[in-house]
């Protein structure tokens, strides 16, 4: 399939440069001369890019505590269905279920199912860790080096809430890392505000 010349220049630079530098190549035609094009397929790939699996770490109470569910293999099994519920309608069902089963539901729990709710929204912002602990949330973005997401929307969004909350935002750079710091985040119902607003 390779020319003379193409072949030449594999053996000079190896294959795995090579491709490199062709999709590199290839890249930029697509967000230059053809972007008209290749639109669809741009702005699946910034979506791509932002893309991430969150996790929460916090020292709120957040969990089915075993005066609600008392059988343990029940627990890990509802924690289990929560981790897989991937929409609203979904959240709104496992919600009504545990109430019908269980009874009232506590305000721990409750705050699990909010949980849910906040790794939406900083998954949507490209976060790869909420930490809620001391009266504050870090949020830990992506490596400096993806740069899709740094050009992305979502870090857009997360830029200008910063710039517009000077005094309660941080942002300083930890190894490979951007981590912010939000002041005054005391419960998960005040991290997701705060990530809608940055949302917004």
């Amino acid at each position: 399939l390779l020319g003379a010349e193409q072949t030449g220049f594999i053996t000079d630079l190896g294959f795995e440069m090579y491709h490199k530098i062709l999709d590199e190549a290839v890249q930029e035609l697509k967000e230059t001369e053809f972007k008209d094009l290749f639109y669809k397929d741009l702005v699946k790939e910034a979506a791509e890019a932002v893309k991430v699996d969150t996790s929460i770490e916090t020292d709120l109470e957040i969990l089915i505590p075993e005066t609600y569910v008392s059988n343990i293999s029940e627990r890990l099994g509802l924690y289990s269905k929560i981790d897989n519920i991937k929409n609203e309608e979904g959240l709104a069902k496992f919600t009504a279920s545990i109430k019908d089963r269980f009874g009232p539901i506590p305000v721990p729990v409750l705050d699990l199912i909010e949980t849910v709710r906040l790794r939406w929204l900083a998954e949507n912002l490209g976060f790869e860790k909420v930490v809620i602990k001391n009266e504050s949330m870090k949020c830990y973005f992506l490596p400096s080096d993806n740069e899709r997401y740094f050009q992305s929307a979502a870090f857009g969004k997360v830029i200008a809430y910063v710039q517009s909350h000077p005094k309660s935002c941080h942002m300083k750079e930890h190894k490979t890392r951007l981590i912010l710091r939000i002041d005054e985040v005391l419960s998960i119902g005040k991290a997701i505000e705060v990530l809608q607003n940055m949302s917004a």
